[in-house]
């Protein structure tokens, strides 16, 4: 009966975090046989974590890195990362799912350094990211390179994540890709923070602090970007040349220091519509040949 009357998350807060498989699913039964719903939806998620592919870095997993994963993996696998900082880098080429085991999106951070040119490059594959944040920080300070970079097709779907890091670009996405982020947070960025010739979309996502550009749209990129913020960059809070496309609805770019949003696309297919521009020097700045 108390069970019957307890809310999903005081039920979850009854099952030991460190309960075996086998312990699981006997409650899971019980759980089934005495009609309590929410106890057995909970035992059921638990054990399926349980049988994913996991990565800790203390060693109670299969791997105690996640480029070891990746490698042993098949593609359309679930990884489950427990928390941690992992200092390593590396190439997605088949559809993995990374999801945290944290609380939080600083639960699991994925840092890179001085190797390779990003922290993580999806190429050709579809990559899921949910509650991860990906950094990289070079000690010398230069600033070549990017945190995370798609690219030969590559899809990126990244959920309650962060990108940060000293180097030229938070995100970069080229040659096909595409990239689709929601509530994800791209700051502090030595550059720009997201770079794209592909197509990205966005949503409740967050820009800001970038060195130069938030988000530049270049060649024959296209966004769709709604109820985003994009502030405090140093250049344009939006930079949209070539032929780039795509519409901007109910999106906030404030205290940027040339422009809100710059538009020099030749494109008849670039729309701005509801957004709030406040506080830059420039609210929409629209160069010559420039049709929005």
């Amino acid at each position: 009966g108390f069970l019957e009357n307890t809310s999903q998350g005081s039920v979850a807060d009854l099952i030991p975090r460190g309960m075996d498989l086998l312990s699981l699913k006997r409650l899971h039964a019980d759980a089934e046989f005495f009609e309590l719903p929410d106890l057995a939806k909970i035992c059921a998620v638990r054990m399926q974590r349980l049988q994913l592919r996991r990565v800790d870095p203390l060693g109670s997993g299969q791997h105690v890195s996640i480029r070891s994963a990746v490698i042993a993996a098949e593609g359309g696998e679930t990884i489950l990362i427990e928390p941690g900082v992992y200092e390593e880098a590396f190439e997605v080429t088949k559809s993995l799912t990374f999801l945290s085991n944290g609380a939080d999106q600083q639960s699991v951070v994925i840092r890179g350094g001085l190797h390779g040119d990003a922290t993580v490059v999806v190429a050709g594959a579809a990559l899921h990211l949910q509650g991860i944040s990906i950094e990289r920080f070079r000690p010398d300070r230069k600033t070549l390179g990017c945190v995370v970079q798609v690219q030969r097709g590559g899809t990126l779907l990244m959920e309650d994540g962060k990108i940060t890091g000293n180097v030229d670009y938070g995100l970069y996405i080229h040659d096909r890709a595409r990239a689709n982020l929601q509530r994800v947070q791209v700051y502090e960025c030595a550059g720009t923070g997201i770079h794209c010739a592909g197509s990205v979309t966005m949503d409740k996502c967050q820009v800001t602090r970038a060195a130069n550009v938030g988000i530049a749209m270049v060649g024959e990129g296209a966004v769709q970007m709604r109820r985003c913020t994009v502030t405090d960059c140093a250049d344009c809070g939006m930079l949209v040349q070539g032929t780039a496309r795509g519409t901007l609805t109910a999106n906030r770019f404030a205290n940027n220091g040339l422009a809100g949003i710059a538009v020099s696309s030749r494109s008849t297919e670039f729309s701005v519509r509801m957004n709030v521009l406040a506080d830059n020097a420039q609210g929409l700045l629209v160069f010559e040949g420039g049709t929005p």
